[in-house]
């Protein structure tokens, strides 16, 4: 589950594997994401509601299949502001590849949003 606090910068690593061997006897292995493309969105609804904010993935090493996803500060300023102490509103967010023109859905989440007080 990943939580964000709006207006926080954040970052993850995503690492793109594939099971070479069995259900029983999984091998994984790094997938080579060199010269991929990806759009990252956070959005109000499942239904490609309105875009809230977005973050930037690039390849960190394509062929060990590293990416890193960064969410500015200045993005996470977009996100709903919470309101209630035992409330907090929700974004849901998809990291989507978008090379030769085939999207590819790899991750998903809903992501609860805590509220901010200070003002930087």
């Amino acid at each position: 589950k990943r939580t964000l606090y709006r207006g926080d910068y954040r970052e993850w690593t995503h690492v793109f594997e594939e099971n070479t061997g069995t259900t029983t006897d999984p091998v994984w292995e790094p997938i080579d994401i060199t010269g991929w493309t990806f759009l990252t969105q956070f959005r109000e609804d499942l239904n490609r509601g309105t875009i809230v904010c977005t973050s930037t993935t690039t390849v960190l090493d394509g062929p060990a299949g590293v990416a890193l996803e960064v969410l500015s500060g200045a993005q996470a300023d977009l996100l709903p502001g919470q309101t209630s102490p035992t409330v907090k509103p929700a974004v849901f967010w998809d990291l989507q590849s978008t090379t030769d023109g085939k999207p590819r859905t790899w991750k998903y989440a809903t992501c609860p949003v805590m509220g901010d007080t200070s003002d930087v």
